[in-house]
């Protein structure tokens, strides 16, 4: 039976900053994870209920593709993003909810 990983981040950002943030994301985050094997789609979406909150999905082919993924590739694109999004004028931590779940996939 073959699973997926969906993983789920949530953002706290400012409304002035969340195009950027998108723009930026896009052009870090997501260029990387194309290039990973395992990585699926992604999706990010503004919350329709909490205006400064950014969730960002992800789905991954199977748990091993998504912990296969170098640490060290995480840490340096985390500084890298952390960097790009510090010259708009605001630091960005840790995603502040982090959720991982595991479906069989022919429940999607």
């Amino acid at each position: 039976m073959k699973f997926m990983i969906i993983e789920e981040l949530k953002f706290e950002i400012p409304t002035e900053f969340q195009q950027e943030f998108i723009r930026k994301d896009a052009l870090i985050w997501t260029a990387l994870l194309r290039e990973i094997p395992g990585f699926k789609s992604k999706t990010v979406n503004i919350n329709k209920d909490i205006s400064t909150e950014i969730i960002i999905v992800i789905y991954w082919q199977s748990r091993m593709h998504w912990e296969a993924i170098p640490k060290e590739v995480i840490i340096n694109t985390i500084k890298v993003f952390e960097k790009e999004m510090s010259k708009t004028g605001i630091v960005i931590g840790r995603p502040k909810e982090i959720t991982i779940t595991e479906l069989k996939e022919e429940v999607l």
